[in-house]
C-alpha cells in the first residue's frame, strides 16, 4: 500500500472526504444554478409571448 503507516480505513475515509469536497459538491452548485437559470430563461420567455407560467 502506498501509505503503510495509516490503517486502510482512515486512507479511505480521508479519500471519501476529499472526493465529496472536491466533485460532488462542486457538481451539486452548478447544476443547481443551471436549473435556476433555466427555469427563468423559461419564465422570461412565456412573459414575452404573453403566456402565463404553469402553476404548480
Amino acid at each position: 500500500m502506498a501509505l503503510p503507516e495509516f490503517p486502510p480505513e482512515t486512507v479511505l475515509a480521508a479519500l471519501l472526504v476529499f472526493r465529496l469536497c472536491y466533485f460532488i459538491i462542486p457538481l451539486v452548485i452548478g447544476l443547481a444554478t443551471a436549473v435556476i437559470f433555466e427555469h427563468g430563461q423559461l419564465r422570461s420567455g412565456l412573459a414575452a409571448q404573453g403566456t402565463p407560467p404553469p402553476s404548480h
